[in-house]
């Protein structure tokens, strides 16, 4: 039940957020201030629904869904290092019920590219440095590597 309420409430947050997000809580005159001086944010947002109807170890329906909060800063618009990117990148990975892979299909091979353990973490914290006028650059931290390699759209990695 604790579950549930966890997951409905984080989908009823995550339209009112969205929706605010959309009628200007933050004006985009705000946004372009603060993107001038090398800060920008993002909000996004992913859910599926996932049914099994036949098969499996038992026929219901479920939901994944993922939430993320991102903020880059260009480190030359702050004032600080040329060439510089800091990364940060907080997800929420939820859902209601039981979990589509495990739980309802029964198998090993993911079924969803989302589905996560219910939790909030840093998914990604990371610095990049541009050298040589771009020609080369180094980045280090916690990383994402789908993000810069091929990444199936069938499956979870």
């Amino acid at each position: 039940m604790f579950n549930k309420l966890i997951g409905a409430g984080f989908l009823v947050l995550f339209l009112a957020v969205n929706s605010a997000w959309a009628e200007g809580f933050l004006l985009k005159s705000q946004r372009d201030s603060l993107a001038e001086k090398g800060l920008s944010f993002d909000l996004h947002s992913i859910a599926d629904h996932v049914s099994v109807l036949n098969g499996g170890s038992v026929h219901r329906s479920s939901w994944v869904g993922r939430f993320d909060f991102v903020v880059d800063v260009d480190t030359e618009k702050a004032g600080l290092y040329k060439g510089g990117t800091l990364h940060i990148d907080v997800m929420n990975a939820g859902g209601g019920g039981l979990k589509p892979t495990g739980e309802m299909v029964g198998d090993l091979q993911g079924v969803n590219n989302i589905e996560a353990p219910k939790s909030t973490r840093l998914f990604e914290a990371w610095y990049e440095q541009s050298l040589l006028d771009g020609k080369l650059s180094a980045k280090a931290g916690l990383h994402d590597v789908n993000s810069e390699f091929a990444a199936s759209e069938n499956g979870a990695p």
